[in-house]
């Protein structure tokens, strides 16, 4: 079966979107783990359970250190992207430069003549 580039494109796109779908659910699963966690664990401190709280701020303490991590690699990952669009960019204008450059130089000399 023959599919065309458009079609390629849309598969692609699809399981790209398949792909980030399941990264977000993964991220959801771990905080309904600990949010179930968290509501037995409120339980037994509302009972003046010691433990409970103490189990409850030992989660709270993993999650935030989670969140921390995923902040992080996201920043790093947007600072790569962002080097290279700025990259691409740079490349852009001197590409551009240079054309006009070139086309300068033959007018000069077209004129000169």
């Amino acid at each position: 079966m023959h599919t065309s580039k458009s079609d390629n494109n849309n598969i692609n796109d699809d399981n790209n979107n398949k792909n980030k779908n399941k990264n977000n659910n993964n991220n959801n699963d771990d905080d309904d783990d600990v949010n179930n966690n968290n509501m037995n664990q409120n339980h037994d401190s509302r009972s003046g359970s010691r433990a409970g709280a103490v189990n409850t701020l030992r989660n709270l303490v993993e999650v935030t250190r989670r969140h921390r991590q995923q902040l992080i690699q996201l920043q790093e990952r947007h600072n790569q992207e962002l080097e290279e669009q700025r990259r691409r960019h740079r490349q852009e204008w001197q590409d551009l430069e240079r054309r006009l450059r070139r086309r300068r130089h033959g007018q000069e000399r077209r004129h000169g003549q």
